[in-house]
């Protein structure tokens, strides 16, 4: 057998070559990231009925095979480039069975096949084992996240957009609060913002005064005061793939001690953003970032310092100490540093990976200096 078809996404592609790499006969993608990955179709009951399995098989050297319940069919034809869609009925059928013999029927008994282990659930691990006792099953949990590092142009677009949209409604959510309010009503207009600007499952983190000093604090009926901090960290989901920003505002005016600390933050992040490029270590980008809060007289009050995204919110690259994983062009990141003292100051933006640098994509708005809540 072979892939007949003409052409196949970037994303089959990368599949086929690490296939090889890692020796593998076939992958199968049951996660609801990794199965839209491959597919193209975006079936959100994976993640809200999680029985609901849905399966993209990829073969070496063949074109896929995918599985999905009978109820969702209709949305997959129509969205995915796969050709060979199978399905079963809910509650009738095994999932797990229905995998067994199309891997049977393709010669693949016996085969080594690589699985999301960090996935599954034991008792449909426990099924397949029974269905197919000499096939080796191998762990490819981290093998999908390291394929999913560099995006393809269609997550570079979406991602874009998710960026901007979100980093607008944070912002115009700040001009438009004022001292008094309460700290969910003004969170809660950012999330209309948002939903508006087509994001959805949104979620974020708001806290101001001495709450902004957790690392994800939950907004609720307090009300701002004048010279508190707000630290908010908020995303939402874009067709699948996530957002990501942190913003640091000041209710009234800020004094001279909240604008050193911020700025000292901030123009730390911007000496990391600054060195990232193509072959430059995660953990180099760590170590840029401690070595420049530490000379401010400031400290990082996370593990890391930034971090990849897309159809998850913390994607490889982690930007730690323990991670050498070499930056590369095409990746989306995120850089933000944290610094916590009586209250918190954050400061994250998301970023495209270029051939010699980075495009900012969260550029709605100037916030080198603290953004402003106004009083009235």
């Amino acid at each position: 057998m072979a892939i007949t078809y003409a052409s196949v996404p970037e994303q089959y592609a990368r599949v086929q070559k690490n296939m090889k790499a890692e020796k593998l006969d076939a992958i199968i993608a049951l996660s609801m990231e990794n199965f839209y990955w491959l597919s193209n179709a975006y079936v959100t009951t994976m993640q809200s009925i999680p029985d609901r399995l849905g399966a993209v098989i990829s073969i070496a050297d063949e074109d896929p095979v995918l599985l999905t319940c009978s109820i969702e069919k209709s949305l997959v034809v129509e969205d995915s480039w796969i050709k060979d869609v199978r399905t079963y009925e809910e509650f009738q059928e095994s999932p797990i069975a229905i995998i067994a013999e199309i891997l049977r029927q393709k010669g693949l008994q016996r085969a080594r096949i690589g699985l999301e282990m960090d996935y599954i659930v034991a008792r449909f691990y426990d099924e397949l084992k029974r269905e197919l006792p000499e096939v080796e099953l191998v762990d490819v949990s981290r093998l999908f996240l390291l394929m999913r590092m560099v995006k393809t142009p269609r997550e570079i677009e979406i991602l874009s957009h998710a960026a901007f949209a979100t980093e607008r409604a944070m912002t115009e959510g700040f001009f438009h609060a004022r001292m008094g309010e309460k700290e969910a009503d003004v969170l809660n207009d950012i999330i209309i913002r948002t939903l508006q600007s087509g994001g959805v499952e949104p979620n974020g983190s708001f806290g101001a005064g001495p709450k902004s000093a957790i690392a994800h604090p939950i907004a609720d009926d307090t009300p701002l005061k004048y010279g508190q901090i707000v630290s908010v960290d908020f995303g939402a989901c874009f067709k699948g793939y996530y957002s990501d920003i942190g913003r640091t505002a000041v209710v009234g005016k800020s004094n001279a001690r909240q604008n050193k600390i911020y700025t000292s933050l901030y123009d730390v992040q911007r000496r990391v953003i600054d060195k990232i490029r193509p072959g430059v270590k995660a953990s180099e980008l760590y170590y840029t970032c401690i070595e420049g809060l530490h000379k401010a007289g400031i400290d990082l009050s996370l593990s890391h310092c930034g971090h990849g995204l897309g159809l998850g919110l913390h994607e490889l690259p982690i930007f730690s100490p323990l991670c050498d994983i070499p930056i590369e062009e095409n990746m989306i990141v995120n850089v933000e540093p944290f610094y916590v003292t009586d209250e918190g100051y954050h400061s994250e933006d998301s970023m495209l990976v270029t051939k010699d640098g980075v495009r900012l994509l969260s550029t709605y708005h100037d916030h080198s200096q603290i953004l402003e809540i106004p009083e009235a």
